[in-house]
């Protein structure tokens, strides 16, 4: 059964019921993005062979980086990957290196934009950004927030089949009601 994109009730329901709410990568966005790929890399390739200096090395050093794009895309395009879950203990998504993010360790979520790009940032505990950073985790970082304090913060991974502004509403609920339990 595939989890439905934008209903945050289905996601709530499976989740009272003590059940795992699963969030794929959107199949086809990662088809597109490797589409596209292959179109820099054809630029690349021109600018490779057609150029010379400076512009000759951008050109190869474009073609190695869409290379590697593509290949992380066409993975995701064609695998069953799941890229977050959400459970009644807490977060577990590709990126948090250390498992499972216990609901206790989240202080908030909110949905920041940056460049048109739409992210959604995870508010940790100093202990949880620790365990994640010990673990490998290299993109955890300070963010300030508005009354000026610093917090530790991750990413939640990019690119999955579900509406971006609803899961972050949906998460926030399930942190505040797990906050006044």
């Amino acid at each position: 059964m595939s989890t439905p994109t934008k209903n945050a009730a289905a996601w709530a329901s499976t989740l009272a019921q003590g059940e795992p709410v699963t969030f794929r990568f959107s199949r086809l966005r990662a088809a597109l993005l490797a589409l596209l790929c292959v179109l820099l890399i054809l630029v690349g390739f021109v600018l490779g062979l057609a150029a010379s200096g400076v512009v000759m090395l951008l050109g190869w050093l474009m073609v190695l980086g869409c290379l590697l794009l593509m290949v992380v895309q066409i993975r995701r395009a064609i695998s069953p990957a799941v890229g977050l879950t959400v459970a009644p203990s807490g977060l577990t998504m590709t990126t948090a290196q250390a498992g499972e993010i216990p609901w206790a360790e989240m202080l908030d979520v909110e949905l920041i934009t940056q460049d048109s790009n739409r992210q959604i940032e995870l508010g940790v505990t100093n202990a949880e950004a620790q365990r994640q950073f010990d673990a490998g985790l290299v993109t955890v970082f300070d963010r300030e927030k508005a009354d000026g304090r610093m917090q530790k913060a991750l990413w939640l991974p990019a690119g999955l089949a579900a509406s971006t502004p609803a899961l972050t509403s949906w998460i926030d609920e399930e942190l505040t009601a797990r906050r006044r339990a």
